[in-house]
């Protein structure tokens, strides 16, 4: 019983009951490695920051900070579906691993525009939430760093863009699209 706490504490990040950035790049791994044999439809890697987390966190508090990552995992959990894979990444970044997205370009729009509706609703709450997303979206076998690479880069441009918009980076059976 404590060899099972003392993994599932390895696993699972404490402030937010996430899997934590190791766990949660182990199951995407793992769904990869499976979707090898049966190249079912898109996945998609969504990577999250909270913008001016920081400066939040200054001046108003390290609970305040921790106050609002727990108020936007839920927005997460109340965005993403439950078979979706959402973990820290660490501080004020998260990842989101979405696999079998049967109509991509409508599957993306849909989840964007659900993410910003339940921000706002959020920023009932917290009303300097504000949150920067890169995604890369694919039908082709990449691995789990290929994924993170394009999906970093995508959320790069978004910062660039002036922070709290959305990116993505798109690549279908090898042919990139941005």
């Amino acid at each position: 019983m404590k060899q099972e706490k003392l993994r599932q504490r390895a696993r699972m990040d404490s402030l937010t009951g996430l899997l934590n950035v190791g766990a949660g790049k182990r199951r995407v791994e793992k769904l990869l490695e499976a979707q090898k044999q049966r190249m079912s439809g898109y996945n998609a890697l969504f990577l999250m920051d909270i913008d001016d987390f920081k400066k939040i966190n200054d001046t108003m508090g390290h609970k305040k900070g921790d106050e609002m990552i727990q108020c936007f995992v839920r927005v997460l959990k109340r965005t993403f579906r439950a078979e979706d894979v959402i973990y820290r990444m660490g501080g004020d970044e998260f990842a989101v691993f979405v696999e079998r997205l049967q109509m991509p370009d409508l599957n993306m729009d849909t989840i964007l525009r659900r993410l910003r509706a339940h921000i706002e609703e959020a920023r009932r709450e917290f009303p300097f939430l504000s949150v920067s997303t890169g995604a890369y979206l694919t039908n082709g076998f990449h691995t789990y760093d290929e994924y993170y690479v394009e999906a970093d880069r995508a959320l790069y441009e978004t910062k660039k863009k002036g922070k709290n918009h959305d990116t993505i980076h798109k690549s279908t059976e090898g042919a990139d699209h941005r």
